[in-house]
């Protein structure tokens, strides 16, 4: 009897040709703070290690993500899920001319689906993904601390569909997508009371805390040609999120034991006035995750070497502005807080501009990727 041959492992080389890049411009400063700091994660490590150029291929429960009508061309029932880890550095200056400061956060993603094929040609499929984050954390005494300390923003997806095989070789695919958003903001605010000028200003932290929810539907269709060729595209739609929550304001334990006149007579603490002024709100917001088409072709043109591509493209221009609107206006802002506490103090009821705005452009990336077989021996 003759023993098994042992086979290579297959070797997957990837190469990224362009890396997608994402220009995030603070306006309405005098000097620009330009950063990137999204990251994009691919729905499993073989999509990983072929560049993310996986439209066209498909031929894994992660095809859920990358191009549902891959579903239909597996059978059984089939359970995947990956986990990635990254702890990433960000260095920038306010001003620009300014001294350097990083930002380090650290991030723990993953993706899970799960399919099924009751019937030959048609299959079922569910799974939760985070196709991209976005997250800054800044270190205490940065510069650009009025404007942001730390922000984060994680929209994953809860995704179902069903794929077709409608002819031999070729496959659609339909999917609804239930998207939950969360979304972190926070920044210092300057406090001073022009009637009592102090020597400093005390820093208040502005902690803004949002959720928002909705649907939206993904698309895909995969073509096997042949042997050496397919090809395949996805389309997924992007949403417009509005989002609601909370701004809650904090005041450092050593903000001013001082004491300052008080209307009326007496006085009290300047910690105790800070309480007084700042009263938390409800905010809302709106932010629009971006449409996205990707088109993916796979060349074999010997049976141990394919080579994959795919073109993505982002409509991340209508993004929005990470700008945070409070419920109230005015006096009602603190009501309690009235026009005689406001002359009185030189305060105007106004907590400053919360948020930011935000220039992204769309963005189109080329990813490929080799597969190499060696024969076996």
């Amino acid at each position: 009897m003759n023993a098994p041959r042992l086979r290579a492992r297959t070797i997957r080389a990837a190469v990224l040709v362009p890396v997608l890049v994402l220009g995030l411009v603070l306006a309405g400063t005098p000097r620009l703070l330009v950063a990137e700091d999204f990251t994009f994660h691919e729905p499993s490590a073989r999509a990983t290690a072929l560049g993310g150029a996986f439209t066209a291929l498909a031929d894994d429960a992660s095809a859920l993500f990358s191009n549902p009508a891959g579903l239909a061309f597996l059978g059984g029932f089939r359970l995947k899920t990956n986990f990635t880890f990254s702890n990433r550095a960000l260095t920038a200056a306010w001003p620009d001319a300014g001294p350097e400061y990083k930002s380090k956060p650290s991030e723990f993603m993953g993706a899970n689906s799960l399919a099924w094929q009751p019937v030959r040609g048609v299959t079922v499929a569910f799974g939760l993904f985070s196709p991209y984050t976005y997250e800054s954390y800044w270190s205490p005494g940065w510069s650009g601390e009025t404007v942001c300390t730390r922000n984060k923003l994680t929209s994953t997806y809860f995704r179902s569909a069903v794929a077709v095989e409608v002819v031999k070789g070729l496959a659609v695919s339909a999917g609804l997508d239930v998207i939950s958003s969360n979304l972190r903001w926070q920044h210092e605010i300057p406090f001073n009371i022009p009637a009592y000028p102090m020597a400093y200003d005390i820093e208040i932290n502005s902690a803004h805390r949002l959720h928002g929810r909705g649907l939206s539907f993904v698309a895909g269709v995969l073509w096997k040609i042949g042997p050496a060729l397919r090809i395949g595209a996805r389309f997924q739609k992007g949403l417009a999120v509005d989002y609601s929550g909370t701004d809650n304001f904090l005041q450092p334990l050593d903000a001013g034991f001082a004491l300052v006149a008080r209307p009326g007579g007496g006085s009290w603490r300047i910690s105790e006035l800070i309480d007084f002024y700042y009263r938390d709100q409800d905010v809302t917001g709106r932010l629009t995750l971006p449409d996205e088409l990707v088109c993916g072709v796979m060349l074999t043109p010997l049976p141990w070497v394919s080579f994959c591509l795919d073109v993505q493209w982002d409509r991340w221009s209508g993004f929005g502005d990470w700008i945070f609107s409070s419920a109230n206006e005015g006096d009602a802002l603190n009501p309690a807080f009235s026009s005689v506490y406001q002359e009185f103090y030189g305060l105007e009821l106004d907590y400053g501009t919360q948020g930011v705005v935000l220039g992204l452009r769309d963005t189109t990336a080329v990813k490929a990727g080799l597969e190499f077989r060696p024969a076996p021996y």
